[in-house]
């Protein structure tokens, strides 16, 4: 296992500050959820509420933007 250099932390803490979802930083920055659990054990991202909240948002966007192309 290797240790996260201090600057990808720093990167990783702006996105949990900014609300990111876990599997969002997961993905954008190749971070294993259990490492992001080590070094952040009391983040706990989007509750369901507000990721249905933004899924729903994320829908009627896109479906708005078809509807203007």
């Amino acid at each position: 296992m290797s240790a996260l250099a201090p600057e990808k932390l720093a990167v990783i803490k702006d996105c949990m500050k900014d609300g990111w979802p876990l599997i969002q930083i997961e993905r954008t920055h190749n971070v294993a959820w259990k490492t992001m659990r080590k070094h952040f054990p009391d983040y706990r991202g989007m509750n369901k509420r507000e990721a249905a909240k933004l899924g729903s948002l994320g829908r009627r966007t896109t479906l708005a933007l078809r509807r203007a192309s």
